[in-house]
């Protein structure tokens, strides 16, 4: 482990090839997001609030704050990673607390300080190199700003938030991950420390019991990706974090890249930044809400006779839902819609009809896009800002007509509420 500046096996990088780690799509997800009114208004309640001093407190009360007096090795750890982070300027808070699990946070708090906190099994069960990963990666968040965004607490303070808002915002954490995770590799700068790091803090296991093979482990990469359109669980949506298996091959693609060139002597740099950001979001779709139900006209039609169906089960289709339909289906066809129910002698069971030959002509596409139908219309059902108990009963149906777990709209529910 160096001693207080990288030795001579860790290079120091200049700023600006620490900051060209950063995600490109990131980055620019990020800055879209907080361009949007309604989640820069709630970043910024959650930033003035005083989260950060009841966490700090939490740690003042139950941790250890460390010096090099008492944990010489960390205070050195996080000292080399604060200089290869280019955070200098940062006044640096250490604590470590009793816990099974390994975690390791570093929270930016704003006034120049970072508090990290470590548990006490992440240091017992990585070894040198490996913490710096860990280390680094915590320091990549705040280096990277993210601390401008704070995901999670946007989505529980901000009530009725757009499930599309919350799609957005969890695919955003999840790059904001990569993001990190290559500052942690600028850190430790050693690839095989940096994929057994993640794989001990994920399966628990330590040497000599985990003889780790990158390749194979890489290959349950492969063998999610192949079953990314059938699997019915879209939990993934959700998760603040990539897939294990796409994190390893995502250090493995940035270990062969220009960008670690300019962080390591000697890296292959075989491939640009350019093709190596689009490797990356190519694996992060196996995590995204599918597309293809965008080009279908019969996604289209589920949309508009679903989005009726929710919108009048009350008796009653009210102005905010009638105007969120048109937008989610297509204006022309929702008017051409309207003059059919008109008409209709049964209205209800027209639309229900509708629906279902829609849904069963929809059957064809990939779960990931039969939710991302079901998505909108859950939009369209709380666009009255109410969403009562037989809105729910038609969503569940609807989920049936669509082979979804109905599971699904309890959990765009609990993420929006």
């Amino acid at each position: 482990m160096p001693e207080q500046a990288p030795s001579a096996t860790l290079k120091l990088p200049s700023a600006e090839a620490v900051t060209a780690l950063r995600f490109g799509a990131e980055a620019a997800a990020m800055g879209e997001l907080l361009e949007d009114p309604q989640i820069k208004q709630a970043a910024a309640a959650a930033l003035s609030n005083s989260e950060y001093d009841a966490e700090r407190r939490r740690m003042l009360a139950g941790g250890l704050r460390v010096t090099d007096r008492i944990i010489p090795m960390l205070v050195r750890a996080v000292e080399t990673a604060r200089r290869i982070a280019h955070l200098d300027d940062r006044r640096i808070e250490l604590y470590v607390y009793d816990s099974p699990t390994q975690n390791a946070s570093c929270l930016d708090v704003g006034d120049g300080r970072i508090c990290c906190a470590f548990s006490s099994s992440i240091i017992e069960r990585l070894n040198p190199r490996e913490l710096l990963f860990a280390i680094g990666h915590e320091m990549g968040h705040v280096r990277f700003g993210h601390r401008e965004l704070p995901a999670l607490a946007v989505i529980q303070r901000t009530k009725g938030l757009e499930s599309a808002r919350v799609m957005k915002l969890m695919s955003w954490c999840r790059r904001a991950e990569i993001s990190a995770d290559r500052l942690g590799m600028a850190c430790c700068q050693d690839l095989t420390a940096a994929t057994t790091a993640l794989i001990k803090v994920s399966c628990g296991l330590r040497e000599p019991a985990l003889q780790f093979n990158a390749e194979e482990y890489i290959a349950q990469m492969r063998e999610i990706q192949s079953l990314s359109d059938s699997v019915e669980d879209a939990q993934d949506w959700f998760s603040t974090h990539p897939f294990n298996p796409l994190r390893v091959a995502a250090l493995c693609h940035l270990a062969e890249s220009k960008l670690m060139a300019g962080i390591v002597a000697g890296a292959p740099a075989k491939t640009s930044t350019e093709e190596l950001d689009a490797r990356i979001e190519a694996l992060l779709v196996s995590m995204e809400p599918g597309t293809a139900e965008a080009k279908e006209a019969s996604a289209a039609d589920c949309v508009l006779w679903g989005g009726y169906w929710v919108a009048a089960c009350d008796g009653s289709v009210e102005a905010a839902e009638r105007a969120s339909i048109g937008r989610m289906a297509d204006e022309r066809a929702a008017k051409a819609a309207d003059a059919e129910i008109a008409a209709a002698q049964d209205p209800p069971a027209l639309i229900r009809e509708r629906f279902s030959q829609a849904a069963r002509r929809c059957l064809k596409l990939p779960s990931s896009d039969r939710h991302a139908l079901v998505q909108k219309l859950i939009v369209v059902a709380r666009a009255d800002t109410r969403l009562e108990e037989r809105e729910k009963a038609v969503l569940r149906e609807i989920c049936a007509a669509l082979k979804v777990s109905p599971d699904f709209v309890e959990t765009i529910l609990r993420m929006t509420e």
